[in-house]
């Protein structure tokens, strides 16, 4: 009987814990460590039309309703976690997640910090939390009827999941069949012209093939790609990477549950051919029966040829001339089935070659680059300049990528203004320049004859954008081996940010999270920079959130010579490799280093040892991390998590321990740079004349050697070294001196033999040295090393050598 009343009184004693009490006609909820009174009248739940009831039910405070986690998003389908040890609560639905945190106004919805307008609480031990902010971030209806006092939550029409892609060949035409569920409820589509690229947007659709991307055997689309491209609401984008443009439908099946996009090789006609001149440009128009995307290229002869695809010359005329400016003529010719090719004989004066296709044709002109906002100069030394007559280029984004021969600026299209085209250079370095149009950007490529430098910079108060072309590039060979500080920069304090952290997870990719992927990275750069002698500091050593101010503060308070923001990228269907950001701020002396030459150190040391993809440079001059701090100041973006192959590799200790190698030598790069730049060397030690002192532990008398010839390889001797150097039997200096790796970049120096009499006062500073005899064998003399400390300050033509034995 005792037994059953005391099970009585547990269960009795555990619902007075977690039911409201009630007294003076209020209810009372604790929370935040105290009780409160609740003076209004109770709310009522509706979940999908059905009335929910709760142990808690839900709470109207500061004018917004808390409601139970798991009594409220289980029932819609959605999976409530709970971390004690964080006090977070998650709730993902589809492919949305949101991640609270107990007393944090800060959420984050799919790893982005978003603000709420209350946090969530535990209220009489129930986890509570706002329900308009939840539920419409994971794309539901919220209604509340004030005078009922009713809260109903609503799921909005059931979303479609894409569930495969394919394709087929069916007779002339090829399909590419996007299978969904259920019926896909309807979609839209882009023509990206730069590959080309046909993109499909459907709507309220989830992306769950078993693969991101297939490979298609066609003559018409070689791959497609698909992604979730957007959530709240859900949207898969399926991208056709086109060989050429070409004639397709779109269309649905009966049950709407399949989306089919069919291609036809049927080709245009070629009807008529004419040119027009005028003193600023030649016009050649093409009239087609249907448009086709033509293409440029160059054969070995220099000429410029113009391909459209899909087409056949009617009875237009094969050759026609020109008395224009920049075009002498026109050679047309069918070169197979449905290939017309039109070769241009033009004049050798600089000419930006525009084409723009059209549903009735291709108009192809000819025009002065100086009558745009684009103009290049080949004399002397190359550069291409790019007037802004739309926004200042001190605050717009654009990137920069160098593979092989071509160099690649992207920029927004209305800063360049010129659509699409082709200058025609051939001048030393360049042959010609291609303007290509990708979505809202435009592609400025460089095809140069050989690999070289360039150098991006604005100049007329940052109204043109100039690209200099330098000597050839010596950098292009892979590194090898890690970099060695410059003595004169040991102690200088470098700023390593593992980005993100804490509630700011980045990107996610099943149990893979981007902020511990950078803290791994950071920490191994860390360790190297520390043992090289750098004062390298963290922004953070674990998993805490970290302002994205305090990290530039923490870095000025410090007086930081450098400042590396670690991450890892995340983006569309295809894209991978490695690109480093920078806030273009203009060279300033006194740091030494440009923030984009620390980019493209980074970038370099980055591709050089990873082998990754070239994802470029990008100017970003609206990033907090960037843009609040004059230290120069990078973010190394070393792969792509969104992309399977980088995604692995990301997840090997051998590529992040590469990666923290790469960033290492990108800091002992830009550390040596500065040193260079700002005539930094290391201290002289304190000069006197006496023969016998100390110096860092040197306990030899010194000696004066007029006859020691040396050879420094750059290296200033003026100041002190440390140094290996090794007598053989016969008195002859063997090889050379090798200078400490503790102390010194890996280099060496080399010494000519010393005369007879120099080697005589080297053995009597070396006797000195031997506790048990005043004099050394040769046996003694063969297998010592002795270190020596030069000091060519003592006079002229001599040099003060201090020996130890090591």
């Amino acid at each position: 009987m005792k037994k059953t009343i005391s099970v009585v009184l547990c269960v009795l004693l555990l619902a007075f814990s977690i039911v409201p009490a009630f007294a003076s006609g209020s209810t009372k909820y604790y929370y935040d460590g105290s009780w409160h009174s609740y003076n209004l009248p109770p709310i009522s739940l509706i979940v999908n039309g059905q009335s929910v009831q709760s142990s808690v039910p839900p709470i109207l405070l500061n004018n917004s309703t808390l409601v139970p986690a798991r009594a409220v998003f289980e029932k819609m389908g959605a999976k409530v976690t709970w971390d004690s040890q964080k006090s977070q609560v998650g709730v993902a639905l589809g492919a949305t997640s949101v991640l609270l945190t107990i007393n944090n106004q800060n959420a984050a919805v799919n790893g982005k910090t978003v603000k709420m307008p209350i946090p969530a609480k535990i209220i009489n031990s129930s986890t509570m939390i706002p329900v308009r902010f939840v539920a419409e971030s994971l794309g539901m209806n919220v209604d509340w009827e004030s005078d009922k006092r009713i809260v109903s939550i609503a799921q909005t029409s059931q979303d479609t999941v894409i569930s495969s892609i394919t394709g087929s060949l069916n007779g002339s035409r090829y399909r590419v069949t996007v299978n969904a569920d259920s019926p896909i409820q309807g979609y839209s589509k882009t023509e990206i012209n730069d590959y080309p690229r046909l993109a499909i947007d459907i709507d309220n659709a989830l992306f769950k093939c078993p693969s991101d991307q297939i490979n298609l055997n066609s003559t018409y689309a070689y791959r497609v790609r698909a992604s979730q491209y957007d959530t709240n609401p859900n949207v898969t984008r399926v991208v056709v990477d086109l060989r050429q443009w070409t004639s397709y439908t779109i269309s649905q099946s009966s049950d709407k549950k399949q989306l089919f996009i069919d291609f036809s090789n049927d080709p245009a006609v070629v009807s008529t051919i004419n040119i027009t001149n005028s003193d600023m440009q030649d016009v050649i128009n093409v009239n087609m029966s249907s448009g086709r995307q033509a293409d440029i290229s160059t054969t070995s002869a220099g000429k410029t040829v113009v391909t459209i695809p899909l087409a056949t010359l009617g009875s237009v005329q094969r050759s026609l001339l020109s008395n224009g400016r920049f075009l002498k003529g026109v050679e047309c010719q069918q070169t197979d089935a449905t290939t017309v090719q039109l070769t241009l004989d033009t004049s050798s004066e600089a000419s930006l070659l525009k084409i723009d296709d059209s549903s009735s044709g291709t108009t192809i002109s000819l025009v002065s680059p100086n009558s745009t906002n684009i103009s290049y100069t080949g004399s002397g030394y190359s550069e291409l300049a790019i007037r802004s007559s739309v926004i200042n280029t001190n605050y717009f984004e654009y990137r920069y990528k160098t593979e092989g021969n071509k160099f690649t600026l992207t920029m927004p299209s209305d800063a360049v203004g010129i659509g699409t085209g082709r200058m025609l250079v051939y001048d030393n370095y360049i042959n010609y320049i291609d303007f290509k149009p990708n979505g809202s950007m435009t592609d400025i490529v460089i095809n140069g004859k050989s690999p070289v430098d360039y150098r991006v910079n604005t100049v007329e108060d940052n109204s043109v954008l100039a690209v200099d072309v330098l000597a050839p590039n010596p950098a292009s060979q892979p590194t090898s081996g890690l970099a060695q500080l410059n003595p004169a920069m040991r102690g200088k304090v470098v700023v390593v940010d593992p980005g993100h952290g804490g509630t700011e997870t980045g990107a996610i990719y099943g149990q893979i999270c981007e902020k511990d992927i950078n803290l791994d990275i950071a920490t191994r750069l860390w360790t190297l920079l520390k043992n090289a002698g750098v004062d390298a500091q963290m922004t953070r050593q674990g998993d805490q959130t970290v302002g994205l101010y305090e990290r530039t503060d923490f870095a000025e308070k410090l007086n930081a010579s450098l400042f590396i923001s670690v991450h890892n990228n995340s983006g569309d269907p295809g894209d991978r490799g490695t690109m480093a950001l920078f806030y273009p701020s203009p060279y300033n002396p006194a740091f030494g280093i440009s923030s984009e030459r620390f980019a493209q150190l980074a970038e370099q040391e980055l591709l050089n040892r990873l082998g990754t993809a070239n994802d470029g440079l990008w100017k970003r001059p609206g990033l907090a991390v960037l843009n609040s701090t004059d230290i120069p100041a990078i973010i190394s973006e070393s792969a792509y998590l969104s992309d399977s192959s980088d995604r692995q590799k990301l997840m090997t200790d051998s590529f992040r321990q590469s990666i923290a190698e790469a960033l290492y030598n990108t800091v002992i790069r830009a550390l040596n740079e500065i040193a260079q730049n700002t005539n930094v060397s290391i201290p002289v030690l304190n000069q006197t004349t006496d023969q016998s002192r100390n110096i860092s532990g040197f306990i030899a008398p010194a000696v004066s050697l007029s006859k020691c010839d040396y050879s420094s390889n750059g290296i200033d001797l003026t100041v002190p070294y440390d140094f290996s150097i090794k007598l053989d039997s016969n008195k002859q200096v063997q090889g050379s001196a090798t200078l400490d790796s503790q102390r010194m970049e890996a280099r060496q120096v080399l010494f000519s033999q010393l005369d007879a009499d120099t080697v005589d006062r080297v053995m009597n500073v070396l006797a000195g040295l031997k506790d048990t005899t005043s004099v050394l064998t040769s046996a003694d003399l063969g297998n010592s090393v002795y270190s020596i400390w030069v000091d060519s300050n003592s006079g002229a033509g001599t040099a003060m050598v201090y020996i130890k034995k090591r």
